[in-house]
């Protein structure tokens, strides 16, 4: 008798087993409990998987991880990221994996599903679906006062994406900074001061930073948040900014801001992966979009690093009419691969 349920607290072992036997041998989410934890756990101890039995035998798994797990209040307009979807190759009965969707349109109340890193050859799937499938841009941004090993490109190539200006600043933040902020969302998915807090300085892996975009000027109403984080390989550094909320137009205004943040973190660059923000707002600071296919490379893995570009692609279904604003960070395309 098939049965599709959600993961109680009994049953996580079994899915990090199935993880690290259909999935990927040593997949981080099949080898670390914390991990799994932060990412998926509930207050109430059950998980955030659809499975599906046959008596004892797991057959399939479906991961999510929805927007309201960061803060309660956006519970009414929860997105859920779908992170690993996958049925057993053995297993001969037909639309498994599209059973666990449809249950998960029901137990878990939501305004949008979303997935993000999909395979690329799975868009029409997706289409079929009734998925609006999208491509991330990864632009990057060079520190003119490092030396480069970390980015790629031909040898008659004399000249970077550089531009300072702008009056926008940045402000740290902290838990207690974050919870004193009001914020009314205006993209989708909605998020909140509370959301970045707790997604990313709360994170028991890597090392987030929070950043309130402001500028010194009339504009008092344009504001901004950003969270960074730093990648490295064989000694030199990358940064990595993964999300963004606020009134987008800001960022036109943060060219001079990030070169000082790339000097303060001792990069080499930065990046910069998203969909839908305004048309020429990076670009006015200074950021130059990476050709996928190009000659100039910009790694968009490191762990374990790779010499090579990315491509993201991501699919959202969406009952709403805000528009899609989409970063690194959304779903779980940044979390750590390798842990020492």
């Amino acid at each position: 008798m098939i049965d599709i349920r959600r993961c109680g607290s009994g049953d996580v072992a079994a899915v990090m087993t199935f993880i690290d036997l259909y999935w990927r041998k040593g997949h981080v989410l099949g080898t670390c409990r914390e991990l799994m934890d932060w990412q998926h756990k509930e207050a109430d101890g059950s998980y955030n998987y659809l499975l599906v039995w046959d008596s004892d035998d797991l057959l399939g798994v479906l991961g999510y991880i929805p927007t309201r797990r960061y803060d309660p209040a956006l519970k009414e307009h929860n997105l859920l990221w779908l992170a690993l979807w996958k049925v057993r190759d053995d297993v001969m009965v037909s639309g498994l994996g599209l059973r666990m969707l449809q249950a998960l349109s029901r137990v878990e109340p939501h305004v949008a599903i979303g997935v993000s890193g999909i395979n690329l050859t799975h868009p029409p799937m997706y289409t079929a679906l009734r998925y609006k499938v999208a491509a991330l841009t990864q632009y990057y941004l060079v520190n003119p006062n490092t030396p480069l090993s970390l980015v790629f490109a031909p040898a008659d190539r004399k000249t970077w994406p550089h531009r300072l200006g702008g009056d926008a600043v940045f402000t740290e933040m902290d838990m207690d900074r974050l919870n004193a902020m009001t914020w009314e969302g205006q993209a989708m998915p909605q998020k909140t001061p509370i959301y970045f807090g707790r997604r990313f300085l709360q994170h028991p892996f890597y090392r987030y930073r929070v950043f309130l975009i402001s500028r010194n000027c009339s504009s008092k109403g344009q504001t901004g948040l950003i969270a960074t984080r730093i990648a490295t390989y064989q000694g030199a550094a990358a940064l990595r900014i993964v999300d963004f909320a606020g009134d987008a137009h800001i960022l036109a205004h943060c060219g001079t801001a990030f070169h000082e943040l790339m000097s303060q973190e001792n990069v080499q660059y930065a990046d910069f992966w998203q969909y839908g923000l305004p048309s020429g707002v990076l670009e006015a600071s200074g950021f130059e979009a990476v050709d996928p296919g190009g000659s100039v490379i910009v790694p968009n893995y490191y762990e374990p690093f790779l010499a090579q570009n990315g491509r993201i692609l991501c699919a959202v279904q969406s009952q709403e009419q805000s528009p899609l604003l989409v970063f690194r960070a959304d779903g779980d395309q940044d979390r750590p691969n390798q842990l020492q």
